[in-house]
């Protein structure tokens, strides 16, 4: 190497050298600053609501023939209703309602059935529903999930109605109703 060459290349490491402590300073502070918001999101989501089974609920109506008359019935009930539930303020309480329909009418000419479910969550002077409604002919059944969810504090009270029906068909018990009790559930 010749002189010149030198006494060019002593600048071009120092400048090389100040260049790399640059980017290392800089990926030190990007990696203290990305540490910093890792500990914050985590932080923040420990503090966030945490879900919570309110309760779970039942509902089913039915049609069905008896000979040439059609009958109908409509029944409620509790499957899972806690009457405490252990929660921290801004949790999230969910009830569910579990609706279930059965047609076993046999004429395939048979009028419509209307079933329908509703559920109702009031919570402060508040009220959220949620309902399903299905027609059926004959030989049809099935099933839906209705829920409501309320971010809640505590030591507050949820009120829970819910409800089936089926009319359409005229016959024994035609249309059919079943409100649910109202259900108080403590937020303790």
């Amino acid at each position: 190497m010749r002189e010149s060459e030198l006494k060019l290349g002593i600048p071009l490491l120092e400048a090389m050298k100040m260049r790399v402590e640059k980017v290392g300073r800089i990926g030190v502070r990007s990696v203290a600053s990305l540490a910093l918001v890792l500990m914050f999101v985590f932080a923040s989501q420990s503090a966030a609501a945490t879900w919570r089974l309110g309760g779970i609920v039942g509902g089913k109506t039915e049609v069905w023939n008896v000979g040439m008359s059609v009958r109908c019935a409509a029944d409620t009930w509790v499957i899972a209703m806690p009457a405490v539930l252990n929660i921290n303020d801004y949790d999230d309480v969910t009830i569910w309602h579990n609706a279930s329909w059965w047609d076993n009418r046999t004429n395939a000419n048979a009028p419509p059935a209307y079933h329908s479910y509703i559920l109702s969550v009031d919570y402060e002077g508040a009220r959220r529903s949620d309902w399903h409604n299905v027609t059926t002919h004959s030989q049809e059944s099935g099933a839906h999930s209705l829920n409501v969810t309320w971010r809640v504090q505590e030591d507050r009270y949820l009120f829970v109605n819910w409800s089936a029906s089926v009319s359409g068909p005229i016959g024994v018990g035609c249309p059919a109703t079943s409100p649910g009790t109202m259900q108080r559930v403590y937020l303790g």
